[in-house]
């Protein structure tokens, strides 16, 4: 699908795009906050801390939106239409009330698993792991089904019981096309950093700093096609035509 529909890479652009304008807007006052502050850069105290959750949450909100708009755009396709950026963002608009406090949750349970991570290491990895496999079906649910966070979130439990083999084997193999499309920049890195010449070390990792980008670029793409397809699945019991005859759990193999 991806092929046929070049235009879907134009969503994780602008993410990574928007992403980045946020991200500057709050390091240049926390910048400003490090050299300003009399104590010194360690003791920011609670206004440093606030205003690294308020960037995680316009981070968590911007990508939410984006990743929407490239769902919607990939049902288009899937239901036979031509994807369109602009009107996938348009729809994606409609319901942003929704995907907002769905960023709002989804950042809030991160910083929470976060805050324990030190604590219960084993217990916060499962529920990382849980939750993002939840997360799998969460905004799809909520971008299709137009309903809130928290139904949302019940709904996506649903959907993961009945599919749980689909999403958990695709996301392993999307992670190893991920792991295989990193290989061609080992020899690059080695023989940049092996001869000892600046130029080439820089070279080296701008290359791959490029090749990973275009990699991240399409696997998003891939990931939000499976995502989408797989949703199809749980809620018709139906493959989409993209995938007709194709084991959803093997899809990538």
């Amino acid at each position: 699908m991806l092929i046929g529909n070049k235009r879907l890479i134009a969503f994780p652009v602008m993410a990574f795009t928007a992403e980045a304008v946020v991200l500057a807007a709050f390091v240049a006052p926390y910048v400003a906050m490090r050299h300003g502050f009399p104590a010194g850069p360690t003791h920011l105290g609670i206004a440093g801390y606030g205003l690294g959750v308020l960037c995680y949450l316009a981070l968590t909100a911007v990508s939410a939106y984006v990743n929407a708009a490239l769902l919607i755009a990939v049902g288009q396709g899937m239901q036979g239409g031509q994807p369109n950026v602009g009107g996938a963002l348009r729809c994606a608009s409609r319901v942003l009330p929704s995907i907002l406090a769905w960023s709002v949750v989804s950042s809030t349970v991160g910083l929470l698993v976060r805050a324990l991570d030190r604590r219960v290491p084993m217990v916060t990895a499962i529920l990382g792991i849980s939750w993002s496999a939840l997360s799998f079906f969460a905004l799809p649910v909520v971008v299709f089904e137009g309903v809130g966070p928290l139904r949302g979130t019940r709904r996506a439990a649903e959907l993961l019981r009945s599919a749980w083999r689909e999403e958990a084997t695709g996301t392993l193999r999307l992670g190893g096309i991920l792991l295989l499309l990193a290989i061609p920049a080992a020899p690059v890195l080695f023989f940049g950093f092996g001869s000892e010449n600046v130029t080439a070390m820089l070279l080296a990792v701008a290359v791959c700093a490029l090749w990973f980008g275009l990699c991240g670029l399409v696997l998003s793409c891939l990931t939000s096609v499976y995502r989408v397809a797989v949703y199809l699945y749980a809620t018709t019991n139906v493959a989409p035509a993209q995938f007709t005859g194709v084991d959803l759990g093997r899809a990538f193999a």
